[in-house]
């Protein structure tokens, strides 16, 4: 993988349609070619490289629909916050680096969740550098608001379930302040029956859908079990205007 400074604004060579153009731009397309005519190698080397880069990869591809770009940004790094997280705020920073590569933009991801915890390499937090800074919020929106050092510029929530008949429930008391943020949001759902539900809860909640991936081309491969159904991470993709 390539360091954050080392392709920044690589994306502006094409947009990031499917892994083989994310390969290309991060530098790994040998490697997933390098399986040649074993069918199942192959198979499992894009596995395994969606399921570890679809959250920067996916987040990258929706950010000018996001009003993240050089000129909103303004000279800082965007401020993004990531509510819900949990798998993705453990993600090894090396991964998350490849954003920066990805968008051309400068990130500070907030991680904001009862289970939120932060990118580390080894058994530290990772410093501040090649385009990407961490922190991280542990509880709910609602009552973390005050606890953030500044506004956000935009949102994400990953495989949220705001959907679920139960844990749909959890967002209620957050939606009125994304509500009034007035952004921009990015959610992603597991598979299309999830994505359907969040859809139904979305327009509930009176936000404007903007644009929708019902088959998310830089989703993860690997099939996750969830509930007794088959899921991948970031199966679909919405962009919604809170």
């Amino acid at each position: 993988l390539r360091a954050a400074g080392a392709a920044r604004g690589a994306q502006r060579g094409g947009p990031l349609e499917n892994w083989e153009r994310v390969g290309e731009v991060l530098g790994v397309g040998d490697w997933l070619e390098a399986a040649g005519e074993d069918l199942a190698e192959r198979e499992l080397r894009r596995a395994l490289t969606s399921k570890l880069l679809t959250f920067p990869a996916t987040l990258a591809r929706h950010c000018q629909r996001l009003g993240l770009d050089e000129e909103s940004a303004r000279g800082r790094p965007a401020r993004v916050g990531v509510l819900g997280a949990r798998a993705e705020s453990t993600l090894p920073p090396l991964f998350w680096r490849q954003l920066a590569v990805l968008s051309g933009l400068e990130f500070h991801l907030v991680f904001i969740g009862p289970q939120a915890g932060s990118p580390r390499e080894g058994t530290s937090p990772p410093p501040a550098a090649e385009g990407l800074w961490f922190s991280s919020v542990n509880g709910l929106l609602h009552e973390v608001q005050d606890r953030l050092s500044a506004p956000l510029d935009a949102y994400v929530l990953f495989n949220s379930g705001i959907g679920h008949p139960k844990e749909g429930m959890n967002w209620e008391p957050s939606v009125q302040l994304l509500r009034e943020s007035g952004k921009r949001a990015l959610l992603t759902s597991f598979n299309e029956h999830d994505l359907d539900r969040d859809l139904v809860a979305l327009k509930r909640h009176g936000f404007s859908i903007e644009h929708i991936d019902r088959l998310n081309p830089l989703r993860s491969l690997a099939a996750e079990s969830f509930e007794g159904d088959q899921v991948f991470f970031n199966h679909s993709a919405t962009v919604v205007q809170l």
